[in-house]
């Protein structure tokens, strides 16, 4: 198991016990890996119960790919499942990515995420991600799996290159990986039974940065695409089909008009970001040739 983790000790805490809750029948580590140039997890993993036994390692603030990357590189295990330092998973977590991929000669599962901090933001956010997993399935098979909550041969994660570690920013790196995942010809299977309860408490000036980062990845991700000769349609419309959807099915204690109005802004902020991404990169571009700077930009759709 691995965990990237950043500047969240108390959940890196409560995620640890979470996995030291776990009915574990064969041998298991787990890497907490500290993107924090400050060491925030050092007290929790010292804390820890002894009877889990985790390894720390540290990037020293290299981002959540990189984070991934030196856990995978250290783990020997023959499979890696990962989640976050604000998730918990629940019990019968790993049994279920193993029942999930049991007979299917599948190298890769992707486990169920539910929202379990309070506040119409929180729940908001994972609308948003679980309308991704929706409109990212083909005919039921998932192609994307959150890197909250999924599991891979960790052979075959190394031979499509793992995290790609140009994803500085939490954002996209793993919607990437699955996109080279399944342009190599592998496959997801999906495990209802593998879940993971996130507890990400959002403000409202927080699911703004969360939403504006998601395009600000979505820009990385096409990006990305192109350089490597793959397609990159920038506006789908099926996925805003899949949001309202996930509107219309409803989240607990929040009206239909509220779910909408927080799904709306989502996208204003995703495209915000996009633009944002895009600009920077123009910028770039421009001073690495030489060129005057010119402030204009477009604004196109992040998804």
């Amino acid at each position: 198991m691995i965990v990237p983790t950043r500047s969240r000790p108390d959940q890196l805490g409560d995620c640890l016990a979470a996995l030291r809750g776990l009915d574990v029948r064969s041998p298991t580590e787990v890497i907490v890996v500290d993107d924090d140039p400050d060491r925030s997890a050092t007290a929790p993993v010292a804390a820890a119960d002894s009877s889990l036994a985790v390894r720390l390692l540290a990037t020293g603030g290299a981002g959540p790919a990189a984070a991934r990357n030196l856990g995978l590189r250290a783990a020997t295990g023959d499979w890696i499942a990962f989640t976050d330092d604000d998730c918990e998973p629940q019990g019968g977590w790993l049994e279920g990515f193993e029942r999930a991929l049991a007979g299917t000669g599948l190298k890769a599962a992707a486990g169920v995420t539910s929202n379990g901090a309070p506040g119409a933001f929180s729940e908001a956010s994972q609308l948003v991600i679980d309308a991704v997993h929706a409109f990212e399935s083909d005919g039921g098979k998932p192609r994307f799996a959150a890197s909250n909550n999924v599991a891979f041969d960790r052979r075959a994660l190394v031979a499509v290159g793992g995290f790609d570690e140009s994803f500085g920013e939490a954002a996209a790196e793993d919607r990437d990986l699955c996109a080279r995942w399944v342009d190599s010809g592998r496959s997801f299977v999906r495990a209802p039974e593998a879940r993971v309860v996130h507890l990400h408490h959002l403000s409202p000036t927080d699911y703004w940065r969360q939403q504006f980062g998601y395009g600000r990845g979505a820009w990385a991700f096409h990006s990305a695409r192109r350089r490597r000769g793959g397609s990159s349609n920038r506006l789908q419309p099926e996925f805003y089909a899949s949001l309202a959807d996930q509107v219309r099915a409803g989240r607990p204690g929040l009206s239909p008009a509220r779910l909408a109005c927080l799904a709306a802004a989502s996208q204003l902020a995703n495209a915000a970001g996009y633009a944002s991404a895009m600009l920077d990169s123009a910028q770039a571009s421009q001073r690495s040739r030489g060129r005057p700077v010119s402030r204009r930009s477009s604004s196109t759709s992040g998804r």
